[in-house]
């Protein structure tokens, strides 16, 4: 894969991202978010609400990452746990 598609799919995926990220809060509205939110000491606030497309898109591709990564290195994972030995 030469450098040129290689930019047009990262300029892609991030682009579909930043849609995901926009779009995701959508139907969770201000007042459903203050609804659930909880104030300690005056200061501080806690909400939350539904995890959002991004949110599920972004784990999944840690996810694949991380089994792609567990897979192609699995030599070197395997010599590390012999070494503590596991």
């Amino acid at each position: 894969m030469n450098s040129g598609w290689l930019a047009v799919l990262w300029i892609a995926a991030l682009c579909g991202m930043l849609a995901l990220a926009l779009r995701g809060g959508d139907t969770y509205s201000v007042h459903d978010a203050e609804e659930h939110a909880t104030e300690y000491g005056g200061g501080a606030r806690e909400a939350h609400g539904p995890i959002t497309v991004f949110l599920w898109v972004c784990y999944a591709a840690v996810l694949v990452f991380t089994v792609w990564y567990s897979a192609a290195h699995w030599a070197d994972i395997a010599e590390l746990l012999g070494m503590m030995g596991m």
